[in-house]
């Protein structure tokens, strides 16, 4: 669902990958009570109605809130005709209130408080007291609706995308870094549009954004990275202790 499904819509590649349903339990070991749920959100809906009937308008309205943070996050829209919006983004009360917070202010269960927010942990583990709202929804929205894997795997998604590379004439260079940047003359600013490879390559651009682990940095732009101002900037992302390994802000 989303923008996953819709970039591979967009390059033509969606009819070559094979979906493969992924099945979602959630076992309650203290209730010793399993759920088994279906797959797209309108039944999910369904499913936990059928499960808690006394909390039918609760859940109606969690998992309705959730489809529309999910519907209106103008990032998560490939198509053309909403990109207006991402000049319009604003935060709003979702971004902000804790969703353990919310949650309590339905009046439901601690079983259905769990359930409705157990893909909380997706998001690195955040507790539900630290996670926000919209967050949860954004996330719980695509495991509810579509959650699949690919037959053949991430091997299936590259050999799509490396077809899309071939089509759109898009470079991929391995094993070289940046030996030489060309700076731009004018105004004072040290700026650079034209690099030259460890390879001999000349490469132009507009725009230049990296995205890997900021020490990785000093390697690929070894002639910047000399710099002492530069190297004490790029020491001071704060690396984070996260579940699944370190990240950085940056």
């Amino acid at each position: 669902s989303g923008a996953f499904g819709d970039m591979f819509r967009y390059l033509g590649m969606y009819q070559a990958l094979e979906e493969v349903p992924v099945d979602k339990k959630i076992f309650l070991a203290d209730r010793n009570r399993m759920f088994d749920l279906p797959r797209r959100q309108e039944e999910v809906i369904e499913y936990y109605a059928q499960q808690f009937p006394e909390y039918q308008e609760q859940i109606r309205h969690f998992l309705g809130q959730e489809k529309n943070i999910f519907e209106t996050t103008a990032l998560f829209s490939l198509d053309p005709s909403h990109q207006s919006l991402l000049t319009q983004i604003n935060f709003t009360e979702s971004d902000i209130i804790p969703l353990l917070q919310y949650v309590r202010t339905l009046g439901m269960p601690p079983e259905l408080e769990v359930l409705l927010c157990s893909f909380a942990i997706c998001c690195s583990g955040t507790p539900a007291n630290e996670i926000s709202l919209s967050t949860l929804c954004r996330i719980n929205y695509g495991l509810n609706d579509n959650l699949v894997r690919f037959a053949d795997g991430g091997d299936a998604v590259i050999e799509c995308f490396m077809q899309a590379v071939e089509k759109y004439n898009i470079r991929l260079l391995t094993n070289t870094q940046i030996a030489e940047c060309i700076p731009e003359p004018g105004n004072g600013r040290k700026e650079c549009h034209k690099v030259i490879t460890s390879t001999g390559k000349t490469i132009t651009f507009d725009n230049c954004i990296f995205s890997t682990h900021p020490i990785d940095i000093f390697r690929t732009i070894s002639p910047i990275s000399n710099n002492v101002l530069f190297a004490e900037r790029i020491r001071e992302f704060e690396e984070k202790d996260v579940p699944g390994g370190p990240c950085f802000d940056y």
